[in-house]
């Protein structure tokens, strides 16, 4: 959960290849020769250099935002990444703008938009059915990295006559939103791959940063630092809520804010988490793990324990593959605090 393991150098390559020509054209039509000249140095010329095109489409996460600050302070006079949050709040404001507000909307607002127009996601990948679903295929995930609740496959089949039909596929979430980081709209690893309520619902306006929130590429351990935590119903006797427990005021506890997963997974607390307890309490204590044990030593003992342990609860119980079958966070958690595992 929250984890997205880095893809190899073929993959990036063949993504860089794919969309090299369309974010050049997309500058090149859209955007002022002072602009351009930042952009793609000696553009046009025998000397042309494509390097930051190539950065700003295949770079890691840390560098490209480094690389995004250093081209926007050339782009924009003054430029500062502090002031991205004051100015999306000053362009909700439909009355009562002060004139810091309009100052900020002035000098932020037709730079992006120029440079959304350029670097168009909506055209290049969200529209493209076939690209779109080639970049879900080259990242691979199975279940939405943000809240670890629904599978999230890509899905073709055959046409009758040739080629191939669309089924389903991930969204994906910039995580550097594209209205305030347009630059980095079409980057490989600033697109994860989420559900629609992780991506629409949930998220929606918070703006993102690599100091406050858990970026997915850039999480080392596959178990982040939070526990799920059954707790006995205080409306609903002999009833059985979750909570989250974790740090205040850390990357986990807004991440878990920011796609509200205290409000999302509490109704999972009359769900998978009431029949693993009610299952668990019904019987003598420890029966679970007793079964669990029985299963793998006397009646599977051909089956490793991860995979006694899939037949069981239906999920994963090495963290590293939690991104492979939905809950499988939340179960592991409950099942550890039940000392199954």
């Amino acid at each position: 959960m929250w984890k997205l393991n880095k893809v190899g150098g073929s993959i990036l390559n063949q993504y860089k290849q794919e969309m090299l020509p369309v974010l050049y054209k997309g500058i090149v039509d859209n955007l002022p020769a002072s602009y351009i000249a930042i952009l793609i140095p000696d553009q046009g010329s025998p000397t042309e250099d494509l390097s930051y095109l190539e950065d700003l489409l295949i770079e890691e996460p840390n560098r490209l935002f480094a690389l995004n600050n250093s081209l926007m302070a050339q782009l924009i006079n003054g430029y500062r990444d502090s002031d991205l949050p004051i100015y999306q709040k000053a362009c909700r404001k439909t009355t009562t703008r002060t004139a810091a507000d309009v100052n900020l909307i002035n000098k932020y607002g037709p730079v992006l938009q120029q440079l959304k127009n350029a670097f168009d996601y909506k055209s290049n990948i969200s529209e493209n059915a076939g690209r779109a679903y080639r970049l879900t295929e080259m990242k691979g995930a199975n279940v939405c990295t943000y809240c670890n609740r629904q599978y999230i496959f890509t899905i073709n089949k055959p046409k009758k006559k040739n080629g191939l039909e669309h089924v389903a596929r991930p969204e994906l979430d910039h995580w550097f939103c594209k209205e305030l980081y347009p630059l980095l709209s079409l980057s490989f690893y600033n697109l994860i791959p989420s559900c629609h309520i992780c991506n629409s619902s949930a998220k929606g306006s918070v703006v993102f940063n690599l100091s406050t929130h858990v970026h997915p590429y850039l999480q080392n351990n596959p178990d982040p630092a939070f526990k799920f935590k059954p707790t006995p119903s205080v409306d609903f006797p002999n009833h059985w809520d979750v909570i989250i427990e974790r740090v205040n005021g850390t990357k986990e506890d807004n991440t878990i804010k920011a796609f509200a997963l205290d409000e999302i997974y509490a109704m999972h607390g009359r769900l998978e988490v009431e029949e693993l307890m009610k299952f668990n309490y019904s019987y003598n204590a420890g029966y679970l793990k007793i079964l669990y044990e029985e299963l793998l030593n006397d009646f599977c003992p051909k089956l490793s324990r991860a995979e006694v342990y899939r037949m069981l609860f239906g999920t994963e119980l090495e963290p590293a593959r939690f991104g492979e079958r939905p809950m499988s966070k939340l179960k592991h958690d409950i099942l550890e605090y039940l000392k199954v595992i």
